[in-house]
């Protein structure tokens, strides 16, 4: 009995790869166009500018915005009408429109209530008697 050997069939089928005179088929990555490029370069460099007068301008003398002392004015009629009359109300919202850091003080001492109303009390000239609650 001779031996048979296997073969696969693509080797007798005669389904051989030969040599391509054209080079394989590679994938390229996508080039951005030399205008996209110039963008991206403005983008980033912009960026940087930005970084740069941020951290050289870190304290401004600037009065506040127009649309800061208004906020801080619709602010004060919305939520101190709880506890302050009209009268206080009006004088409070004169002082945060003339004074230049009035209306810093008043909104940056909204996270803590008792803190807030004696910022108020000081800006109005009350007597500061507003007292921590306790639990």
């Amino acid at each position: 009995m001779s031996q048979m050997t296997a073969t696969p069939t693509h080797a007798t089928s005669g389904c051989k790869r030969s040599a391509s005179p054209h080079p394989p088929i590679t994938i390229k990555c996508m080039c951005e166009a030399p205008g996209t490029q110039v963008m991206h370069g403005l983008g980033t460099t912009f960026d940087r500018v930005a970084d740069v007068l941020e951290k050289a301008f870190l304290k401004s003398d600037l009065p506040l915005s127009p649309d800061q002392k208004f906020n801080a004015i619709t602010q004060c009629q919305k939520i101190e009408k709880d506890w302050l009359d009209k009268g206080q109300i009006v004088k409070l919202a004169v002082i945060l429109g003339k004074e230049l850091y009035a209306s810093i003080s008043y909104q940056g001492a909204m996270e803590d209530e008792v803190i807030h109303k004696n910022v108020i009390c000081a800006l109005l000239g009350m007597e500061l008697d507003v007292q921590e609650e306790e639990n």
